[in-house]
């Protein structure tokens, strides 16, 4: 249980009722990150959070330091609206996938794809790296879900899906694979 009491929040062990952390809030800072041309898709921070990732509509993906919301880069290789961006567990890798029916591979040194990874043959909705950051799986409007390797791009498996793949998730373990 969660709940606001002038700045702070408690948490709570519902079986026992016995406080578990009281959380002070610092005073909020809001700023809008302007650049994108179309309308925003995908954000994801860096495992650090001093960087933010957001993709969009305009085809781009775009870097934001958080020290000071200033624009960090911009990296283009979309040809369509970029729908989703995942990042790898160490944060050294980043992936997008868009309408382009491809996913990409990035790091943050680079404003150009490392990999490209093309085989649906319609929009590529999301990608999810798994926990040990070696294979990526996107998923598509084309109901199949492909699971690729990072180190080189091969394809290491094909998953059919009953409609739609719009959301994948890994188990921290990396045993399972879930869509939705």
């Amino acid at each position: 249980k969660i709940g606001p009491a002038a700045g702070h929040y408690s948490t709570v062990n519902l079986a026992t009722n016995t406080p578990l952390q009281t959380l002070t809030i610092p005073e909020q800072r809001y700023s809008n990150l302007r650049g994108h041309c179309g309308p925003v898709t995908g954000i994801e921070f860096l495992y650090d959070a001093e960087v933010l990732l957001s993709v969009s509509h305009d085809t781009t993906m775009r870097a934001w330091r958080m020290a000071d919301y200033s624009p960090a880069a911009i990296y283009r290789g979309h040809n369509y609206p970029v729908w989703s961006v995942a990042v790898s567990s160490l944060g050294v890798y980043i992936a997008t996938g868009s309408q382009d029916c491809t996913a990409r591979l990035w790091n943050l040194d680079r404003t150009y794809p490392l990999r490209i990874f093309a085989g649906h043959c319609q929009d590529v909705n999301c990608v999810q790296f798994h926990p040990n950051s070696s294979y990526l799986a996107t998923g598509s409007a084309d109901r199949s879900i492909r699971l690729w390797s990072v180190t080189d791009g091969s394809l290491v498996r094909v998953y059919g899906n009953s409609g739609s793949v719009l959301a994948l998730a890994f188990s921290p373990n990396g045993q399972h694979l879930a869509s939705g």
